[in-house]
């Protein structure tokens, strides 16, 4: 139960949801804009990648906004900080109430896309609804999330959480993982031995049949 936990407690989860949910978008679009000759190297890896980082990031954002009763979630954290307004080392009663004003209002502004994202959790990615299978054009257009919409969600949760880290933590995080775009180099690599095999096939052959990855010369 919500209740049992400290407000540092739902606050250092939500912060965990926020980084690896967002980080899992960046993968996910950093490596969907990579060359394609390079994804065709290996088109089943990078294409169940992307998709596995795509579903990671789309469970965690819908965790953050989760209307399952009980769920630890961002309005988990305003109730419970509505609640101990008066405990906020950081700030005062008044200011926590004025965070949460402002907080509800932000979020009304994500509304089309939080029902989206529940509707998605809902029949695709935490269950299978039949209507998916049966109706799947109308299931995915009720569903419908982008990758800026996403973008979205974690930015405007994670700037939230943070506010009232620092009320009642006096602490604010960066909500970027350390790493996040090391997928970077693997690309690089690939990108590299594509090369490399396009310069030997044309030195030893003359012009290749195949696509050069880009930059290669």
């Amino acid at each position: 139960m919500t209740q049992s936990l400290t407000i540092d407690q739902i606050i250092s989860n939500l912060i965990h949801s926020v980084v690896v949910g967002q980080a899992h978008l960046v993968v996910a679009v950093g490596l969907a804009d990579s060359d394609p000759v390079v994804l065709a190297a290996a088109a089943v890896f990078f294409a169940m990648s992307i998709d596995s980082h795509l579903y990671s990031s789309q469970m965690h954002a819908a965790r953050l906004h989760d209307r399952t009763r009980g769920a630890v979630t961002i309005n988990s954290l305003l109730k419970r900080a509505e609640k101990e307004a008066g405990a906020a080392k950081y700030g005062t009663a008044e200011e926590v109430r004025e965070s949460i004003a402002s907080s509800k209002a932000r979020l009304s502004k994500l509304a089309v896309t939080l029902d989206a994202l529940t509707t998605r959790r809902n029949t695709w990615l935490a269950h299978t609804d039949p209507e998916a299978i049966s109706n799947p054009v109308k299931v995915a257009e009720l569903a419908r999330v982008s990758f800026p919409d996403l973008q979205r969600v974690f930015a405007e949760t994670g700037s939230i959480v943070n506010e009232f880290s620092r009320l009642f933590r006096d602490i604010t995080v960066v909500l970027e993982l350390f790493g996040q775009t090391d997928y970077q180099t693997v690309i690089e690599f690939v990108s590299e031995k594509k090369c490399e095999q396009f310069r030997q096939y044309e030195a030893e052959f003359g012009p290749a049949p195949f696509p050069r990855p880009k930059g290669c010369k």
